[in-house]
């Protein structure tokens, strides 16, 4: 009905008080589009979630626009290049306490004032 989607686990869009708790996904066959792609998202906890990493530069996942977050415990996995990208007017993101020491990038941005809007705590960074 939709075609493909942009991300090969979950694409959340428009949604208020989303929570994912203890998700891991992954695909039968390599991938190049992310695990998780959050838009216009608000509210969002996501605790222990980890994926198969995306086959390309894409960030195993993508918040766009996304405000007021929580992401914790989670694990990027070997072969992860970004774990989270922070795109659009994102704000109030914070990461804390995530094992993200195997990802070649723990943090991407697509503004050069982006990084202000992210906290990040008690994280094992690559």
């Amino acid at each position: 009905m939709f075609g493909t989607l942009p991300a090969y686990g979950f694409y959340c869009r428009h949604v208020e008080g989303l929570r994912f708790s203890n998700v891991s996904v992954r695909t039968t066959s390599a991938d190049d589009r992310p695990a998780l792609i959050c838009d216009d998202v608000r509210n969002l906890k996501l605790t222990n979630f980890g994926g198969q990493p995306p086959q390309s530069e894409s960030p195993l996942i993508r918040f766009n626009d996304v405000e007021h977050a929580l992401v914790q415990g989670s694990l990027a996995a070997e072969s992860t290049k970004v774990f989270l990208k922070l795109e659009g007017t994102s704000e109030s993101i914070a990461v804390i306490g995530n094992d993200l020491s195997l990802a070649a990038t723990a943090f991407q941005f697509e503004s050069p004032s982006a990084p202000a809007v992210l906290f990040e705590s008690s994280n094992r960074l690559p």
